[in-house]
């Protein structure tokens, strides 16, 4: 009798070299004065969250949480393009939601979630359902 393998899952935190992870892991922890494991789980859903929209015929939204890593990763902004031009072939733009009564441009962060995990990345729920107003900064396409 054979065992049948799970597909293996992918990480957010292997898009990227272990050294710019841990620097921008530290940043978070300065920035928004959480923990380091709670730094590392931000980045890698963000990261996650990026490799979707790259491939994502809709807008996407980051949680507000999982947001904190993705402008994190973009202040670092050499490392940010040459991630963008690697994993999408192009720049992947934040666009604020500047305006609380606009309609909801990008897909809720549940339906982004279920995208990160259809690629095949974990999905850390706790991120992804966080309080927050839906309809947030989402990713251009």
């Amino acid at each position: 009798m054979f065992l049948k393998r799970r597909p293996r899952v992918q990480t957010g935190r292997e898009l990227i070299d272990p050294a710019l992870f841990d620097r921008l892991c530290r940043r978070i922890v300065l920035d928004y004065e959480c923990d380091k494991a709670r730094a590392e789980r931000i980045l890698d859903q963000a990261l996650a969250f990026l490799f979707t929209c790259a491939g994502s015929a809709k807008p996407l939204a980051p949680s507000p949480e999982v947001d904190l890593g993705w402008h994190t990763f973009l202040l670092y902004t050499k490392e940010y393009a040459a991630f963008c031009d690697r994993v999408a072939g192009r720049f992947i733009h934040h666009m604020p939601d500047d305006d609380p009564a606009a309609p909801v441009a990008a897909e809720p962060p549940s339906v982004t979630a279920d995208a990160i995990g259809a690629l095949g990345f974990a999905v850390d729920l706790e991120l992804w359902t966080a309080p927050g107003r839906h309809g947030g900064p989402g990713c251009e396409h």
